[in-house]
Formats: structure tokens, C-alpha cells, sequence
């Protein structure tokens, strides 16, 4: 079928590029220019639905609300927070905030109340809180030196320590739950344990590939099938139950670091990692390119990353030993017809400073449509393909171009980046 082409003139000049390795500082925060206790962030949470970033330091909680740009600092001088040593932050289906710390055990707070669970009142094993993570249906795990404990939608508490030949569960890090039920927990010096059905097994350096018994961090990719693994001292490892391994270090890849402290996965399937020494790491798997954000590079204030989130899949917070940043990252924009009988193709020509539209549906006309990350419409237009069309200038970021026919189902989407 011949394909058509379409340039849509723009009104203003700029730039386009489609997946180039472009990124950008939106801001930066520290004690100089914000009311941050300390530049040193230990770990972020993003609330999605309030649309506030919560900020664990090592000298007391903050929360940011970017679109007001209003902060709040909770201290113990000022409220009832057990510890100002914060370690993990996790945000669970009515909004309320849980705090791991590291010698005060773990906090709860709706906003207004405080709730403190410790050794003191509760089966908590310990009071040293690594990891928080609260599924979808509310069930809660919290990773200790002293083992794995289980919370349930009731309250009621579970820990399992075990420490044998074969398995040890007690100082974790990170934890993940399968939708079957299998829960996995990457430990300091005891590997990857996994428990199913009540039985605990263990993946280690001496009876798997992984290249570290140790891993700080944890993120799966297609939908849960894949865990990522981010050693302080060994890179990264991909497992894919129960024996597909990879690894990515120095020697093996174009990744920028061995010393790894933090990893995240987007809905683009890239993946994120913090460094101690790099910067921010970013490998996309669907053409194997690496990307690094550093100080060495860019305006990034700090190289040791120990926290990230996505506030969405290109909007990136991370927070550093020398305060906090927000990043936004190029997505891969790979052509996405979805159907098998509409293919298009949007670029732009810098040299005739025209959008480009390719497309085979023999269509008189078509709706043109662009979201921006927030899933706002920020253009809808009715053009035909022999015609021109404008478009307003739109600012630098990462925007969805949809393209349907209004008769059919016929629908074509593609991510494009706007330097």
C-alpha cells in the first residue's frame, strides 16, 4: 500500500528529535535554596493522588508539593516522628504515610496522627527499618535486620528469621510480591530468598549466577516476570524464574558503575539505577543503550545517588548525597501501530522545520491528538492528509501523538521528545 505524507507546518521554531539521548535538570534542591533539613536524601515516595513527594534525610522527613511549591519538615523537635534517621518510605491505599527509620522503628501518618510501631509495642523483630512494601491489596512487608515481617490488612504481624546452611532471612533490603503469591527478598550477604507456598529457598553467588550476595535494591519488569537486582559492588542482575540469569557490569556492558544503591523500572521498560560514583544509570533494554546522568555531564549536583522515583515515566526525582533533583529523561519512542492495518510514522524535518506524518489508511481525514505526561490533551485536530495544519509550539518534554480515523478503530501512537 502506498504511504502518504503529510507536513504539517509549525507555527514556531524548535527542535525535535526522536529518541536521542536527551535529558535535562528541571531543579535542583538543597539547604541553600530550600527548607530541606540536610542534602543528604536516603529515600523518596511519590503520592500520585495528592501529588506530593516525600522526602526521607538523615536528619528528618520533608514532603514537597510541587505544584504550590509548598514544603513541610517533620522533626522530632516539632512532631511525633521516633527517629530522624529515615530509611524508607512507602505510601498504602488511603494515603497515609509509613516511615521506616533507622533506630525508632516504623511510623505511620495520616497528616494529622502518629502512629509508632517499635520492639517496645509490637512483634517487630527490630527497630533498624530497611524496606517498606505494601501490595495492591494492602498486605505489608517490612524488611529489618532482624528478618521479614508480614503485616496484614488487620494488623496482625508475622516475621520470619531464618538462618541455616541453606537460607538466611534476616537483615533485607528490599522485598517484592509476585501476583501468585511468591515473595522475594534481596538481603545483605545472603543472596536472593524466595518464599512459596511457606518454603523458603535461596539464590547465592556460590549456588547461582548472581555476582553478589548482597543487593540493596530491587524492581521488577514485564509485570513482575523479571527482577532487577542493584549491588553495591557488582552492577546489576536480571533473574527470570526460576533459572534465566543476566548481569551488567563494567566488564560486560557499557554500564557506568559496579556500585549500585537504587533501582527503578518505568512503563517504557527502561531501567534506572543509582550509583555511589556514576550518577544515574539508565539502560533500555529494546536497543541496548546505555545512558548516564552525572555531574561529569550535566548540572547534576552530586554523584551519589541514593533514592529514585517516578513521579511518571519521564519525570524522574532522585535524591543524592547532595540534595534532591528532578530529571526529565528521553523515552524510547518506538512506532506502536495498534492494529495491523494502520501504520504511521511522525518525525520532523529540521531542515524544512515541518512535522512529518507517514500513514497507509487511505483515509480522507484523520484527528491528530497530543497528550502531554500528565495525560492531558493538549492538541485535537481534524486534518487530511493532503493538507497542512498548525501546531502551537509546545515546550520541551516527552508528549504522546495519537492519530485515528474517526469512522474506524484504526488508531496509531507514538512517544515523541521536544528538546
Amino acid at each position: 500500500m502506498k504511504i502518504k505524507k503529510l507536513l504539517i507546518i509549525l507555527v514556531a521554531l524548535f527542535g525535535f528529535v526522536f529518541y536521542a539521548k536527551a535529558q535535562s535538570i528541571i531543579e535542583q534542591y538543597t539547604i541553600n535554596n530550600s527548607p530541606l533539613p540536610t542534602n543528604v536524601i536516603s529515600c523518596l515516595v511519590w503520592n500520585a493522588t495528592n501529588q506530593i513527594l516525600w522526602i526521607g534525610t538523615e536528619e528528618g522527613l520533608a514532603s514537597y508539593r510541587p505544584t504550590t511549591q509548598e514544603w513541610q519538615i517533620y522533626t522530632m523537635n516539632n512532631s511525633d516522628l521516633p527517629d530522624n534517621t529515615i530509611r524508607s518510605l512507602a505510601i498504602d491505599a488511603q494515603q497515609k504515610l509509613w516511615i521506616g527509620t533507622l533506630s525508632g522503628g516504623l511510623a505511620n501518618f495520616d497528616g494529622q496522627i502518629w502512629r509508632i510501631f517499635d520492639q517496645s509495642n509490637s512483634d517487630l523483630p527490630d527497630n533498624f527499618i530497611r524496606s517498606i512494601h505494601i501490595t495492591p491489596d494492602q498486605n505489608m512487608w517490612i524488611g529489618s535486620t532482624g528478618g521479614a515481617t508480614h503485616i496484614n490488612p488487620n494488623g496482625d504481624m508475622t516475621t520470619y528469621y531464618i538462618s541455616i546452611p541453606t537460607v538466611t532471612l534476616n537483615n533485607v533490603t528490599d522485598t517484592y510480591v509476585q501476583t501468585d503469591g511468591t515473595v522475594w527478598f534481596t538481603t545483605i550477604n545472603a543472596g536472593l530468598v524466595q518464599m512459596s507456598t511457606g518454603n523458603l529457598s535461596s539464590f547465592t553467588a556460590s549456588t547461582s549466577p548472581l555476582t553478589d550476595n548482597t543487593n540493596l535494591a530491587m524492581c521488577p519488569t514485564n509485570n513482575g516476570e523479571t527482577l532487577w537486582l542493584a549491588s553495591p559492588f557488582a552492577g546489576w542482575n536480571a533473574f527470570t524464574p526460576p533459572n534465566t540469569w543476566h548481569s551488567y557490569n563494567t566488564l560486560n556492558s557499557n554500564i557506568a558503575s559496579n556500585f549500585f544503591q537504587a533501582i527503578v523500572a518505568n512503563n517504557a521498560g527502561q531501567i534506572l539505577g543509582g550509583s555511589t560514583d556514576a550518577g544515574l544509570v539508565i539502560f533500555t533494554p529494546q536497543d541496548n543503550t546505555w545512558t548516564n546522568i552525572s555531574s561529569s555531564n550535566s548540572a547534576l549536583m552530586n554523584d551519589d545517588i541514593r533514592a529514585i522515583v517516578l513521579q511518571n515515566d519521564s519525570v524522574i526525582w532522585v535524591g543524592t548525597a547532595g540534595g534532591l533533583a528532578l530529571l526529565q529523561i528521553a523515552l524510547p519512542t518506538n512506532i506502536i501501530p495498534l492494529t495491523n492495518t494502520f501504520e504511521a510514522y511522525i518525525n520532523y524535518d529540521a531542515e524544512q522545520n515541518v512535522w512529518q506524518i507517514q500513514e497507509n489508511s487511505g483515509k480522507a481525514t484523520l484527528n491528530l491528538s497530543i497528550y502531554n505526561v500528565l495525560g492531558e490533551k493538549i492538541v485535537d485536530k481534524i486534518f487530511s492528509p493532503q493538507s497542512s495544519i498548525d501546531i502551537p509550539k509546545l515546550p520541551t518534554g516527552i508528549y504522546i501523538c495519537q492519530i485515528k480515523d474517526p469512522t474506524s478503530t484504526y488508531t496509531y501512537t507514538q512517544k515523541v521528545w521536544i528538546p
